[in-house]
């Protein structure tokens, strides 16, 4: 991750309110990335206390990269 995609992120995650959604987040995230990096496509996978963990969860932090 380029210095500037870490800045864009930590920025768009620092101007979020608690209200959004989860999936909301994520579309957010995932979107402002892709631009980030000129198109290309990007998943985004939020994991949290609250949020049931699924056997995606393992795969990605297996074979994903952590933000």
């Amino acid at each position: 991750m380029t210095l500037r995609t870490a800045e864009i992120l930590t920025s768009c995650l620092n101007s979020w309110s608690r209200w959004i959604t989860h999936a909301l987040m994520a579309a957010k995230i995932s979107a402002q990335m892709s631009r980030a990096m000129r198109g290309r496509k990007v998943d985004v996978l939020l994991s949290a206390p609250n949020l049931m963990r699924l056997p995606i969860h393992d795969i990605a932090f297996k074979e994903g990269q952590l933000l």
